[in-house]
């Protein structure tokens, strides 16, 4: 239960930047780019729970901005700096989310 919200809640993040940082308004295509990237991410993160040992699943972070980048950079044709700005927020409000979590449970 908590990985498929965790999953919505990084599909609508990743929606929500995919919309507010782009002119268009084919909110659908974005949507799909946004699932897309998310299951991605989540996909090469369940690989790195499996390949790496308990104690170092932090350094699997890393792996994952680094496809979060790929991803954003291959679906949605953003350019450098706009990606960029795109993993900064979805970073800063996944912190700020964890932190809310963190203090009310």
């Amino acid at each position: 239960m908590q990985r498929m919200l965790s999953f919505t809640l990084s599909a609508a993040i990743l929606w929500f930047l995919l919309v507010a940082f782009h002119e268009g308004s084919n909110f659908e295509i974005q949507e799909q780019q946004a699932i897309t990237i998310t299951l991605i991410v989540a996909f090469t993160g369940m690989l790195i729970r499996l390949a790496l040992p308990e104690h170092l699943t932090l350094l699997g972070l890393f792996p994952q901005g680094m496809v979060l980048y790929l991803a954003l950079d291959k679906f949605c044709g953003y350019s450098t700096r706009t990606t960029l700005k795109i993993m900064g927020w979805f970073v800063a409000l996944h912190l700020i989310w964890g932190l809310i979590v963190a203090f009310l449970f």
